[in-house]
């Protein structure tokens, strides 16, 4: 990971910055048990799935166009999670797809409708 305020004039600071970024991120995957890294490793993938929709796809979750449909944003995802659960179901997801990731995605997304 790059520190933000890298600066090309001043490559020492990178270096000193990586090293302690490695030992943060070391001390802490050493306090963990193989299950908490699973979890975090999880936790991960689900953000980085997240983050990912949000930058290719805007907050059409979150804040949807309605150009059709006039449903609020959390009803939206509720019909979304139907969906899921149906593929879940009937086994008929594929494999681009991961049903159940996709399926905590919107629960975290449900999470935030509520609370915004």
């Amino acid at each position: 990971m790059k520190n933000m305020a890298y600066n090309p004039e001043y490559p020492e600071v990178e270096e000193r910055w990586e090293t302690v970024h490695f030992r943060v991120e070391k001390t802490v995957d050493d306090t963990l048990s193989e299950t908490q890294k699973l979890i975090a490793d999880e936790c991960d993938a689900l953000k980085e799935l997240l983050l990912e929709k949000n930058r290719k796809y805007g907050d059409a979750a979150v804040n949807p166009i309605r150009l059709f449909s006039k449903a609020s944003a959390k009803e939206q995802i509720l019909v979304r999670l139907d969906d899921k659960l149906n593929r879940f179901m009937n086994r008929a997801d594929d494999e681009d797809e991961d049903v159940i990731l996709d399926m905590l995605g919107y629960l975290i997304l449900y999470r935030i409708t509520t609370n915004v």
